[in-house]
């Protein structure tokens, strides 16, 4: 499994196959990368399967959301994405993809403003510069 997700970060998807998991017990990071996989394939509604049962394999399911949000994301489905997006930085306020990933949806449909989401001083950082970079790359 890890070497499957080390291919799909290096984007060598061709090679990826997450294998499954002991037969004692299921995790999620199987489905989690499968998700990823179907993605590529451009297999929607098994992606969004991947990750449902990814989301309910586990007690933390903030990763899970986000990579669900961005699967949505990707293939233009921004109302999809946003709905989702909400679930991400209240399972895990502190994770930064979560926080990171709702100003990214916003910034693809050119709504520069930013998302009600708890966060630090520093973490309000990273979210402002976001839609800055987005809005310069789309002229």
């Amino acid at each position: 499994m890890k070497h499957a997700d080390a291919l799909i970060r290096i984007c060598d998807r061709d090679k990826a196959e997450p294998g499954s998991p002991p037969t004692a017990f299921e995790t999620c990071q199987p489905h989690r990368l499968e998700t990823i996989l179907d993605d590529g394939k451009r297999e929607w509604a098994m992606a969004d399967s991947s990750c449902k049962a990814a989301a309910g394999l586990t007690t933390t399911p903030a990763a899970v959301f986000n990579t669900w949000e961005y699967s949505r994301l990707t293939r233009g489905d921004f109302n999809g994405a946003g709905r989702l997006f909400v679930n991400a930085p209240t399972c895990a306020p502190r994770l930064s993809t979560a926080r990171n990933t709702p100003v990214r949806v916003r910034d693809v449909q050119r709504k520069y403003e930013l998302p009600v989401i708890r966060m630090t001083l520093t973490g309000h950082a990273r979210p402002y510069h976001m839609p800055v970079l987005t809005a310069q790359a789309q002229g």
